[in-house]
């Protein structure tokens, strides 16, 4: 393989690497460091090293071209946990609304943002800790009522656990009572 080739050969490989990156933005959902931490593990950036020396003058001037682009990847790598915050709070600002119209209040109580925030927010598993009386039951039934109302999950998916009967036995009386769930 000529070095010229070898060179295009990484480029593309870098231009490929950037435009899965810009993917992960184009989505309207939140973004969970571990699929970050996945996608670079899976989706390596080529190293200057694979590059290797060339010789040939329209080799040199990709490679320099190769070195503008690698270091502006780079920008965006160290960037990226960054841009994941700002695309999740964006995704946030624009969610809250939507919540409130769909579920109201719970409990016949209105939550605070960081209830919201845990309700709203896309986990695979979600553990909710907080002192006594601070509303985490309330945060529990707000979430199961958003994800059967978004229609995100059928109610026999869904696995509530709590280490007090009282707490218990009150989510299940409100679920039964609010959401018809078995």
């Amino acid at each position: 393989m000529k070095k010229i080739d070898y060179v295009n050969n990484i480029m593309d490989e870098i231009i490929k690497w950037t435009e899965n990156y810009n993917n992960i933005f184009g989505v309207e959902e939140f973004i969970d460091y571990s699929d970050v931490d996945r996608y670079m593990l899976n989706n390596p950036l080529p190293t200057r090293k694979k590059l290797g020396l060339t010789l040939n003058i329209n080799a040199i001037v990709k490679y320099f071209k190769y070195v503008s682009f690698y270091n502006n990847t780079c920008q965006l790598i160290s960037n990226l946990k960054n841009q994941v915050n700002i695309h999740n709070d964006n995704l946030m600002s624009k969610k809250v609304d939507y919540f409130r119209k769909i579920c109201g209040k719970i409990e016949d109580r209105n939550l605070d943002g960081q209830q919201i925030n845990a309700i709203i927010r896309e986990n695979r598993n979600q553990l909710i800790i907080a002192g006594a009386g601070s509303g985490k039951t309330t945060t529990i039934i707000g979430k199961v009522k958003y994800l059967l109302k978004c229609n995100q999950v059928e109610s026999d998916e869904i696995l509530l656990l709590s280490f007090t009967n009282a707490s218990a036995e009150e989510m299940k009386k409100e679920l039964k009572l609010k959401l018809i769930v078995k």
